[in-house]
């Protein structure tokens, strides 16, 4: 036996407006039909029974089962009682009533709502004189059509909200692995820029130790500086490798070796020619040397995006060109294969590295599909900064 939850909603809705104006549409409707037609006797019977029938509607969206099933209890009511309802608005309201069985309940609920409504019709043509199978044929016929109709416009409407619903899922989704795609990528050049750091703080504690060492015997005041110094450097060094054991999660140690720079491009192009990519550098302007963070992510541009090219573009060819002027460093790397590198920013982590990386000096990133077909990245990085 259903539970009752599966016939009525499970909380109860306020009246619409086309609900308030479909009720009260039928009741001027059905009562005028009383008070104007003759043979109504006693008209106020009529006119309650009408009032029953009509008025309910306003709740058929919050109990559309419990209104079919009122508006038929009224009709054998009258038919028992020996005043008979034959008015025009009567089928207008029961359409409505059953339309509303299979529009506003869940599947189960539209299924028993609608048997309750034909066992209540075949009661209605039992007790109602001068009908017969003929009757409840016909009028079932056009219940079911109307309840058919709603409940497949019902599933219309839920696949149409079902897949409204996993859009949205889907960006939430697609925002939620962005970001944490950028968490990543923000870590990982958080750990190579400590390794620069740490890097150059070795070198400082190194030709600090081998100057002091050189100084003077008469120089003791200086060289007990440089001693504090080198033992500063020392601290901070330590310092630096307990926070590289909080950024790594991989368990490899700390690398006091430098990070690579624009100077490995060449290194770094015939790797790849190996692996397959047809790749040429241009380098515009006079080379100059860049700090070390910002020469790491100069390369790691460069590295990202033709490690892009190798797995995603057709015919694996690209250029790089590396553009030096007074303020800024421009970098462009392009697939020139004819098929576009197709990896999107929130599914792309070089993308969003890049991007992460160029943004943490102030500079400027741009990728996207060429006229050509191919597929472009463009970075400019400020010089000026340190």
């Amino acid at each position: 036996m259903p539970s009752v939850r599966h016939l009525v909603p499970e909380r109860w809705h306020a009246p619409t407006r086309v609900d308030l104006t479909l009720a009260s549409g039928l009741l001027l409707l059905a009562q005028l039909e009383t008070w104007l037609t003759a043979g109504y006797e006693p008209r106020w019977a009529y006119a309650l029974a009408a009032a029953a029938m009509t008025v309910p509607l306003v709740w058929r969206r919050s109990a559309p089962t419990s209104v079919a099933v009122l508006v038929l209890a009224v009709l054998v009511v009258m038919d028992l009682t020996g005043s008979p309802l034959d008015s025009a608005y009567i089928i207008a309201v029961l359409l409505l009533a059953v339309y509303s069985v299979g529009a506003y309940l869940t599947r189960r609920g539209a299924i028993v709502g609608g048997v309750t409504v034909l066992v209540g019709l075949g009661v209605l043509i039992t007790v109602e004189s001068g009908s017969g199978a003929g009757d409840f044929v016909f009028v079932g016929a056009i219940l079911t059509g109307a309840w058919v109709l709603a409940v497949g416009l019902r599933a219309r409407m839920d696949e149409a909200a079902e897949l409204g619903a996993h859009a949205v899922r889907l960006e939430l989704d697609r925002e939620t692995l962005a970001q944490q795609a950028v968490a990543d990528e923000r870590g990982r050049i958080a750990r190579e820029l400590h390794d620069v750091i740490a890097h150059s703080m070795s070198i400082v504690v190194v030709q600090t130790g081998a100057v002091r060492r050189r100084l003077a015997r008469d120089l003791s005041d200086e060289a007990d500086q440089l001693a504090a110094v080198e033992e500063t450097a020392r601290q901070a060094l330590r310092e630096m490798r307990l926070l590289l054991g909080i950024l790594r999660s991989d368990g490899a140690d700390a690398s006091l070796a430098p990070q690579p720079g624009l100077a490995d491009l060449d290194r770094l192009l015939t790797q790849l020619r190996e692996s397959g990519l047809e790749v040429d550098l241009r380098v515009v302007g006079e080379r100059r040397p860049l700090p070390a963070g910002l020469d790491l992510t100069a390369y790691r541009v460069v590295q990202e995006s033709l490690v892009n090219v190798l797995k995603h573009a057709g015919i694996p060819r690209a250029t790089v060109v590396t553009r030096y002027d007074e303020a800024h460093l421009d970098l462009e790397v392009v697939d020139t294969g004819g098929q576009a590198v197709t990896v999107s920013v929130a599914g792309g982590h070089g993308l969003i590295g890049m991007r992460e990386r160029v943004q943490l000096y102030g500079g400027s990133f741009r990728c996207g599909v060429e006229e050509s077909g191919g597929f472009a990245v463009r970075a400019r990085l400020p010089l000026g900064r340190p």
